[in-house]
């Protein structure tokens, strides 16, 4: 069955309706041959009850649509191909509804799903699955790895090896004792940076782009296969007479890198319902971000709110009573949570300041317990400390994870509604009903049971926790592990999520209305409220997202990404470094060309200053203009990292240009202005100066450099 226009082509076998070519029409290219395995599920017969089944279990197969009978039919401009699968136990169709864009080179196909057997659960679906993913006569890259081939994308450095479990991707979910699947695969789970879910595989005139349009952010798995393969898995939990819609993917070929494939995915993205606050003008207008400690895993005691409170002191209980530091790491002579704001402004530029560690125990300690320090003068001596802090005007956002609570906080041990311990009925359940149990080796509370963000009394907790700050005057908070942990499947149906596989994407829209309920009784429109970790599943919360933009997608052996390809996605500014508060010159000068406000460490400064001063001269451009990375750009070297981005109005735009040698070079820079939407004749100027120059440029070694054009 072929299913054509003029610039796509794709072939679809008569006998099974799997897709089998995909051919630009407008080069030749074939991107994908003999994709056979376009529609798999796995199928546990051994129960009805979706909160029985699993996919590992004994009674569990993985069946492909793959030799059984499909129909086809023309709706319209519809194609419609409806897969039966009959196999044992299951009776399953697969309605696939697939239209084109109007632009004639992509799909854009929707699933239905109708467990029609009469015992047994559709667990999960993967599709599309691609595979055949072709090269051609030239390159294709993947554009997370920088210059990798996509066969090789995912490939430990070591020629050959394979992936181990320690080398997959970090939200890998595990279910029972036993990975999900044990295939030669990476597999990210909900929650990654939905940015990713844009495949990109691309050179630099074409590419072929799959990806998932899933407003609902609903939990998958996302796969790569060095064979050539990629695929999406969602989790519908289908009991016997049950059926399901997945979100549509979007498949198909363009002109251009993976800067054209990813304007695909944001003009789709600016057609979903706004959900969510949204962005604050606080958020938009932070300039850069300090990070200070003031207990630490809890040994240390770095910070005290104010200048009156007491300095050597146990903090609590007596095997964790505190050694003095002060900012140099030695001695006794403590700093406030007020100097280290104005060391933050004075030193490096930032306006805002992230403190953690701020209660009992100190970072990683007691949560969700979360009680100001009474030896450093307790509730109100933290309110004057966030007064200090406005008083040397900056903003103060406070640390509270979101995923974990202590075994041995008092909330975790209050006694439950199902058992002897709360923090167990509000915890993940794996099939068994065992708990998800994480480690932070180095501190002295190391065993940690991640929560369940459907269940109501965690959601409380974590309010209520929230809350402790933000009524004595703080700014915002800072939700730890909402992006960057594993995400896990939820088979503890007393929560409340229709399905285990919902706890995630239904849990967070219950948790962020409470969480902003509370925050704008004391901040009704100026709050500021960053995140761990990078990606738009929660964009319409977060003003500012910190750290990990580098992500190594969970393979400790891989030593560069391209956080470029989510910054360009994103739209927005992250906060942040390969590790929480570091910030070399080569880092620096990377966050520098994406336009990213610097995460700065407490007493390690860069010399940022000076760039940090850029987002308040040009607020058009740093606070609501567009990044596009290096499209337009030509003529660079590429030992020089490079970025430019326009003005709202594109009226303007500036080029932040970084020497990443230590010897001085010399170029010829060249802006295509029709490309950018720039008007023609801009002159430039030196950002800081404001003095004209000429895009001749001479940089000297690990020299930055901003270039107004107006």
């Amino acid at each position: 069955m072929l299913f054509e226009t003029e610039h796509l082509h794709l072939s679809f076998r008569d006998s099974d309706g799997c897709l089998v070519s995909v051919k630009n029409k407008d080069t030749g290219r074939v991107y994908v041959e003999d994709s056979s395995s376009w529609i798999s599920f796995v199928f546990d017969e051994g129960t009805s009850d979706i909160w029985d089944s699993r996919p590992n279990a004994e009674t569990a197969r993985t069946i492909s649509a793959v030799g059984h009978p499909a129909t086809f039919e023309k709706d319209g401009d519809t194609l419609v191909i409806r897969h039966t699968v009959k196999d044992g136990c299951a009776n399953v169709v697969f309605v696939e509804r697939i239209n084109f864009t109007e632009d004639g080179k992509r799909i854009v196909s929707e699933l239905t799903v109708e467990n029609n057997s009469e015992k047994g659960v559709l667990v999960n679906v993967t599709y599309p699955d691609v595979t055949g993913v072709k090269g051609g006569d030239d390159s294709l890259y993947f554009p997370i790895m920088d210059g990798s081939d996509f066969k090789k994308a995912f490939l430990s450095p070591e020629e050959g090896s394979d992936f181990t479990t320690e080398n997959k991707i970090q939200f890998r979910s595990t279910i029972g004792d036993n990975d999900i699947y044990t295939e030669d695969v990476i597999v990210m789970n909900y929650p990654v940076p939905l940015a990713a879910t844009c495949f990109a595989v691309h050179n630099e005139k074409e590419h072929f782009y799959m990806a998932h349009h899933d407003k609902d952010h609903a939990y998958k798995q996302l796969g790569f296969e060095k064979v050539g393969r990629m695929f999406i898995r969602n989790w519908p939990f289908l009991a016997p007479g049950s059926s399901s819609t997945l979100e549509p993917f979007c498949l198909g070929v363009g002109d251009g890198d993976w800067h054209k494939a990813a304007d695909v995915y944001n003009a789709w993205k600016k057609t979903c319902p706004k959900v969510g606050p949204g962005r604050t003008e606080a958020g938009k207008n932070v300039s850069g971000m300090a990070i200070y400690q003031c207990v630490s895993y809890p040994e240390y005691l770095h910070l005290k709110y104010t200048e009156d409170a007491p300095g050597k002191t146990v903090l609590a209980p007596a095997d964790m009573s505190c050694r003095c530091l002060n900012s140099d790491g030695i001695g006794t002579d403590f700093d406030t949570f007020g100097k280290a704001a104005i060391r933050a402004r004075d030193n490096a530029g930032s306006n805002l300041v992230l403190f953690i560690g701020w209660h009992v125990g100190g970072l990683d300690a007691y949560y969700p317990d979360y009680e100001p320090v009474e030896a450093l003068g307790g509730r109100e001596g933290l309110r004057k400390a966030i007064e200090e802090v406005h008083a040397a005007g900056m903003k103060a956002i406070f640390y509270v994870n979101v995923h974990i609570a202590d075994r041995v906080s008092k909330w975790f041990t209050q006694p439950g509604y199902n058992s002897d311990r709360i923090g167990i009925d509000c915890a993940i359940k794996k099939p068994d009903g065992d708990v998800w149990v994480e480690r932070y080796p180095g501190t002295s509370r190391q065993y940690f049971v991640a929560q369940c963000p459907m269940a109501k009394e965690w959601t409380k907790a974590a309010v209520e926790a929230m809350r402790t700050v933000m009524e004595l005057g703080a700014d915002g908070i800072y939700f730890d592990e909402l992006m960057t942990m594993p995400a896990y499947l939820c088979y503890d149906r007393s929560h409340g999520h229709a399905t285990p596989a919902t706890a995630f994407h239904e849990g967070y829209k219950h948790f962020f209305a409470e969480v902003y309920d509370m925050i704008k009784q004391y901040r009704p429109d100026d709050y500021i409220c960053g995140c761990e970790g990078v990606g738009d599943a929660y964009d319409a919360y977060i003003d500012i997202m910190c750290m990990h933009w580098w992500r190594k997608w969970g393979n400790p052996k891989f030593s560069y990404g391209r956080p470029e390809v989510l910054r360009y996605i994103m739209g927005r500014p992250m906060l942040g470094m390969q590790a929480s508060g570091e910030c070399g010159d080569n880092m620096a000068g990377y966050a520098f060309t994406m336009f990213d406000p610097l995460l700065e460490h407490p007493y390690v400064y860069p010399t940022s200053k000076r760039y940090h001063a850029l987002y308040d001269a040009y607020p058009q451009v740093y606070r609501d203009g567009k990044f596009m990375d290096v499209v337009g750009l030509a003529g660079i070297p590429d030992t020089v990292r490079k970025g430019i981005m326009l003005a709202e109005d594109r009226d303007s735009a500036i080029i932040h240009l970084y020497n990443t040698s230590y010897n001085a070079i010399t170029f010829t820079a060249a802006v295509d202005n029709a490309e950018l939407g720039l008007p023609a004749g801009l002159k430039a100027y030196d950002a800081e100066t404001g003095n004209e120059i000429s895009l001749a440029v001479t940089l000297e070694g690990k020299e930055k450099k901003a270039i107004l054009l107006k």
